[in-house]
């Protein structure tokens, strides 16, 4: 084996956006400011998040709940269900009907 993958491209230290609108050509925005570590950043603001100092409340209710962290796991587990079995497996079919009771009940996404 050889050494394909273990030393990644340098980073530029920025990130751009490409956007892409109809009937005119595409462009590139700059974002200054955003940090390139693991997973865009957001392992560092997680760490902050858990074992910092109390942040303020989110004005945005952007924060996400343990409930939400639970939730994201779902489709990972049903792909390896369905490695596992060798079919398909249903989101629902992982947990506890009542769970699902408070979204289907408020609408909530």
């Amino acid at each position: 084996m050889g050494d394909e993958g273990v030393e990644a491209a340098a980073e530029q230290g920025h990130t751009r956006l490409t956007v892409y609108p109809f009937w005119t050509p595409a462009y590139e925005v700059e974002l200054p400011g955003l940090v390139r570590t693991g997973h865009g950043g957001a392992d560092g603001r997680m760490m902050t998040t858990l074992l910092g100092p109390p942040a303020p409340p989110d004005s945005l209710g952007r924060a996400a709940t343990a409930r939400d962290g639970a939730f994201a796991l779902l489709p990972g587990l049903a792909a390896n269900a369905s490695i596992a079995r060798g079919g398909p497996v249903a989101v629902a079919d992982l947990i506890d009907p009542h769970l699902l009771e408070p979204l289907v009940r408020t609408g909530a996404p």
